[in-house]
């Protein structure tokens, strides 16, 4: 899966507003919608949107995106993949504090 598919399902997931997202990593939300679009991004910008996004929705969108290129490699541990199909099922749901 491309990081702009990941960040998309993980937004929608995880219920994180892009201007949200971008006013806690402190970007525009125009820069946001671009790597959502999949459109390029300075890799500064693009570690910031991750630091930026809760721990739990950080991992969710790395795991899908190594999900599809380990699936092209070697098989998930069982852990991971347990993991993976678990969230994808049901993801975590936010904390009053964090919602």
């Amino acid at each position: 899966m491309r990081f702009s598919e990941a960040f998309r399902e993980t937004l929608f997931r995880f219920d994180i507003k892009g201007a949200d997202l971008a006013a806690k990593a402190g970007l525009t939300p125009t820069q946001i919608s671009k790597f959502r679009n999949g459109e390029n991004l300075r890799i500064d910008s693009v570690e910031r949107i991750l630091e930026a996004l809760p721990l739990e929705a950080r991992e969710y969108m790395l795991l899908l995106v190594l999900q599809q290129r380990e699936a092209d490699h070697l098989p998930l541990p069982v852990t991971v993949r347990q993991r993976l199909t678990a969230e994808a099922k049901y993801p975590p749901q936010l904390s009053e504090e964090e919602g």
